[in-house]
């Protein structure tokens, strides 16, 4: 069985974080910017009227608005990190956090231990922004900012789950400290451009949680980092999110067709055991999508794809712009590639109809 924690590539990849399932006490985390886990703090405890919140009440007063999302695939287990958004039954993340997801359940924030099945309501894989829902309702909003407002400079506090999916006695809340080095940070093997990158240290598992200014206000959506860089790590830009997600209560998928990608190269290939083909490495399938119908050969997690149309694939931004240049039924060809029962990587040639 392949653990989601494969999906800790290699010292020059963009990683997504939600995906994987790391062990707890990652030491990539900065001792003298993170705090203690907020679990043993009071929720909801406001900071003084006109007074800047210290950074136990930031945590304090949000801390019932972040929920722990655990997912389970038909190969691993994995989840990552949500806000609670526009009423008590929705929760934003990441895309990636969810594709392929074979059961989804989110953390009580109000109490240790309980957990709450979610359903995805819809989710733009190329935006990377995915919105739930759940039955049970009755958490808090929590508060957004303006992140057009951020400038190089501003002081940031990202908060999460990091590295204890599916662990309900886990560490709780991480919490570290940083600044928004730059904004409008474009990202080619994403495809973004409206990105904030910060130096708040994150892992995996602090994906779709939130980034506060000093105002406790959520700025952005905490998705990527670079490993071996120093302190590189980046957040789509809230308002850039909830643009997206506001598109996604009426229900209907975004340029999706059921693929969970990363740019692949040699280090991610030997890493996880994908063949080395240049072009994208597909994570996660979604049961049921597009992506699982392709004719006549079936697309799967551990493949890698090299050309749509004809087109070479080089990173998911080129893959995000093909996507979007195609509507609802039509029809592309993919050229992927796959072990073959010699250990040699062979390529096959799909059709898939664009749902």
């Amino acid at each position: 069985m392949r653990s989601r924690s494969l999906l800790l590539l290699s010292a020059t990849l963009l990683i997504p974080f939600g995906a994987a399932a790391c062990g707890g006490g990652d030491d990539d985390d900065d001792p003298s910017t993170s705090t203690a886990s907020a679990s043993a703090s009071a929720a909801g405890t406001a900071a003084p009227t006109g007074k800047t919140p210290t950074l136990q009440e930031i945590v304090n007063t949000n801390k019932p608005s972040i929920v722990e999302i655990i997912t389970s695939y038909a190969d691993g287990d994995g989840g990552g990190t949500g806000i609670v958004w526009e009423n008590d039954k929705q929760i934003l993340t990441n895309a990636h956090v969810v594709i392929g997801a074979v059961t989804i359940k989110v953390s009580d924030p109000n109490e240790k231990g309980r957990t709450y099945p979610a359903k995805v309501i819809a989710l733009s894989a190329c935006d990377d922004v995915a919105l739930l829902s759940i039955e049970r309702g009755g958490f808090k909003p929590v508060k957004i900012g303006d992140s057009d407002k951020v400038e190089g400079g501003t002081p940031v506090v990202a908060v999460g789950f990091p590295g204890t999916a599916g662990q309900t006695t886990g560490s709780g809340l991480v919490v570290t400290e940083g600044i928004a080095s730059r904004t409008r940070a474009s990202f080619p093997d994403s495809g973004q451009t409206d990105l904030i990158q910060h130096t708040s240290p994150i892992n995996p598992g602090n994906s779709g949680g939130p980034l506060f200014n000093k105002q406790g206000e959520v700025i952005g959506l905490n998705s990527y980092t670079v490993r071996g860089a120093q302190a590189e790590n980046y957040a789509i830009a809230i308002n850039e999110a909830i643009f997206v997600a506001i598109k996604l209560k009426a229900g209907k998928n975004l340029d999706y067709v059921g693929l969970n990608v990363v740019t692949n190269n040699a280090s991610l290939a030997d890493q996880v055991g994908f063949p080395y083909i240049d072009g994208l490495a597909i994570m996660s399938v979604a049961p049921g999508s597009a992506a699982t119908k392709t004719k006549p050969y079936a697309l799967e997690s551990g493949y890698t794809v090299g050309f749509i149309d004809g087109k070479f694939i080089e990173n998911v931004g080129t893959y995000c712009d093909v996507l979007r240049s195609h509507k609802s039924g039509d029809t592309v060809k993919i050229r992927f590639g796959a072990f073959g029962t010699d250990g040699k990587a062979t390529l096959f040639d799909s059709e898939l109809v664009i749902e």
